[in-house]
C-alpha cells in the first residue's frame, strides 16, 4: 500500500501525520492515552481470521515507531479480531517469498523491524490474545510487555510446519520465557500451546477468561497509563537488554530456509490441492543471495589494494552476513557454484582474473 494512501476511517482523537496511512490496522485513541491496534479480520482473504498480507506484515513493522514518536499515546495495545488473535502469513505472501528473492529479503528485514521495534518501542504495549495465535501477530503478541491470552487461545508458532526454520523471534524469546527444553518441544513438534498451559510455562503473563479478556487487557493498560512514563520506558528498556545480543545471530536460518524445496512442499500441503502452476518447487539455483549483491561486494574487495576495512559488518550495504574478507568470499564462493555459467559471474571472471572457476580465490 502505497504510504501517501489517506485512510478516510481514521480515528479523528489520531495524528494524520502518524498514522492516516495504515489501512490494514485499525487504530482507535481511549482515554488515559491508550491506542488499540486492532488486526482486522474482514479485510483478510478468509474474512474471518486476520492474516498478514504483504501490506499487514509491512504496518505490523512500522507501527511501533510511530507510537513512539506520538506524544498522546502512553501505551498501546494490540488485539485481534474475530475467531481469533492472528492466523499467520497470507499463503500469497508465504509464495511470493520462496519464489522471489527482492520480497524475501524484504519480508526478512520487515520481520526483523518488527522485533527491534517492538523491543525498542519507548511506550508500554499490553497483548490481548484469543483464538488462534500464529506467525507475525504472534510475534507482537508475546514480545509485548504484558501478554495477556485466554485460557483457550492456541499458540503455535507454524514455521516447522511450512519447511521454515523458527529463525525468528521464538528462537530469541521463547528459550527465556519457557526454557529451552519447553521452547525445543513447542517448536521442533510444531505442537498448540493453550492458554492456561503458557501461563503455566511462562510463556505469556496471565490468561483469563475469554469474556475477561478485553476488560482485563484495557484495566493493565490504564494501569501502565497513570504510572510514571520515564520509569517504565527506562526498566522496559533494561529489561529487553536480554533479548538485544540475541537478535541478528537468529535471522539467517529463517530467511534461507524459505530458498529451500522443504518450504514449497509445507506450503503445498497448507493449501491442499493446489495445482503446480500456483505452487511451483523453488530451485536453490541462485537463490542464495542477489547475485547483483554479490557482485558488488566482490568487486568492493578485489579492487582494494589496502587492508580491508571492517565495513562488512554483520549487517553491510552489501547485505550479507559475513563479518570478515574471507567470509565475504566465501558467500560469493558458495552463490557462484550454484550459477557458475551467470552473466554476473562471467563478467567477474573477465574482469578479475584472481577469481577461480567458482568464485575462489
Amino acid at each position: 500500500m502505497d504510504a501517501n494512501v489517506q485512510n478516510p476511517a481514521l480515528d479523528p482523537d489520531l495524528d494524520p501525520s502518524l498514522y492516516s496511512h495504515y489501512q490494514s490496522l485499525t487504530l482507535k485513541r481511549h482515554e488515559h492515552g491508550i491506542l488499540e491496534i486492532v488486526m482486522g479480520a474482514a479485510k483478510s482473504a478468509n474474512g474471518k481470521l486476520s492474516t498478514a498480507d504483504h501490506n499487514m506484515h509491512k504496518e505490523l513493522s512500522t507501527i511501533w515507531q510511530d507510537i513512539d514518536k506520538d506524544p498522546d499515546t502512553r501505551v498501546a495495545l494490540i488485539r485481534g479480531e474475530g475467531k481469533g488473535f492472528s492466523a499467520g502469513g497470507d499463503l500469497g505472501l508465504v509464495e511470493d517469498m520462496a519464489n522471489d528473492f527482492n520480497v524475501r529479503a524484504r519480508v526478512w528485514k520487515e520481520a526483523r523491524d518488527l522485533v527491534y521495534n517492538v523491543i525498542n518501542c519507548g511506550k508500554p504495549i499490553v497483548s490481548a490474545m484469543h483464538g488462534p495465535a500464529v506467525g507475525a501477530g504472534l510475534v507482537a503478541g508475546l514480545l509485548a510487555d504484558i501478554s495477556i491470552a485466554s485460557k483457550t487461545a492456541r499458540i503455535i508458532d507454524g514455521h516447522t510446519r511450512l519447511g521454515v526454520a523458527a529463525g525468528d523471534h521464538a528462537a530469541i524469546v521463547w528459550p527465556l520465557l519457557c526454557g529451552m527444553a519447553k521452547a525445543k518441544y513447542y517448536l521442533l513438534l510444531c505442537e498448540a500451546v493453550s492458554g492456561e498451559e503458557a501461563e503455566r510455562i511462562g510463556l505469556v503473563s496471565l490468561t483469563v477468561d475469554e469474556a475477561d479478556l478485553l476488560p482485563k487487557a484495557f484495566e493493565v493498560a490504564t494501569k501502565l497509563a497513570k504510572g510514571s512514563p520515564t520509569a517504565i520506558r527506562w526498566t522496559k528498556y533494561a529489561l529487553n537488554n536480554w533479548l538485544r545480543p540475541r537478535l541478528m545471530r537468529r535471522w539467517r536460518w529463517n530467511l534461507w530456509a524459505f530458498q529451500g524445496q522443504m518450504c514449497m512442499r509445507g506450503l503445498r500441503r497448507c493449501v491442499g490441492g493446489a495445482s503446480r502452476s500456483l505452487i511451483r518447487i523453488a530451485r536453490f539455483e541462485g537463490r542464495l543471495a542477489s547475485v547483483s549483491m554479490l557482485e558488488a561486494a566482490t568487486v568492493r574487495l578485489l579492487s582494494s589494494s589496502c587492508k580491508p576495512r571492517p565495513a562488512f559488518g554483520r549487517t553491510t550495504r552489501s547485505g550479507l552476513w559475513p563479518t570478515s574478507r574471507s567470509g565475504v568470499v566465501q558467500q560469493v564462493s558458495l552463490a557462484f557454484a550454484c550459477c557458475p555459467k551467470s552473466p554476473a559471474h562471467l563478467r567477474l571472471l573477465a574482469a578479475h582474473p584472481a577469481l577461480g572457476r567458482n568464485g575462489t580465490w
